[in-house]
């Protein structure tokens, strides 16, 4: 049975296509708190999670393409993007993208992903997809706050953040608040 992914993380999964891209970028284990493993570290977790056998050299060329991912997501306007897939352009301007025929898993997943990216980006959708702001988590998730402002993907990564600048404050200003202030 393949890996749920976003299920193991306790996140919720994207909409529509876009899940295999949030899927894709969370096969890392960035929380050191949870005890969970990199599927793209060994051939036979990835196998695990694609429901196929994966060579070495797929699995290599998928962290490289899952890594590039990232950088896009972290703002790098210029990734190395390497790889093949077939864009095509409809007559109504829409575009997609596949992989070429014969293509091994990693070209199949490289396909399916560029043209959930695009489909995205299409909808408008491309810019709710985001890493968590938490340096130790940095898991992708879909933000579905009214005016896409999320930063983080769950309440715990916020107050790993937050709960230590806001104990420094009141430790610099003295200022006491919430129950031991009355």
């Amino acid at each position: 049975m393949p890996i749920d992914v976003n299920a193991r993380h306790g996140l919720d999964d994207a909409p529509s296509g876009l899940v295999i891209v949030q899927e894709l970028l969370n096969t890392t284990a960035p929380k050191p708190w949870e005890d969970t493993v990199d599927l793209l570290g060994r051939a036979e977790d990835a196998a695990e999670w694609l429901g196929r056998e994966v060579s070495e050299a797929e699995l290599a060329e998928l962290r490289e393409f899952r890594d590039s991912l990232r950088q896009l997501l972290h703002g790098d306007a210029h990734p190395p993007l390497r790889g093949s897939v077939r864009i095509t352009v409809d007559e109504a301007g829409q575009a997609s993208a596949s992989a070429l025929s014969g293509a091994g898993p990693a070209e199949e997943l490289r396909g399916r992903v560029l043209n959930q990216i695009l489909v995205a980006q299409a909808r408008g959708d491309w810019t709710r997809l985001k890493l968590c702001a938490f340096e130790a988590c940095d898991l992708a998730f879909f933000d579905l706050s009214r005016n896409r402002s999320g930063r983080w993907c769950s309440a715990r990564c916020a107050n790993r953040i937050n709960l230590p600048k806001s104990r420094e404050r009141r430790r610099v200003t003295g200022v006491v608040s919430g129950p031991e202030a009355c």
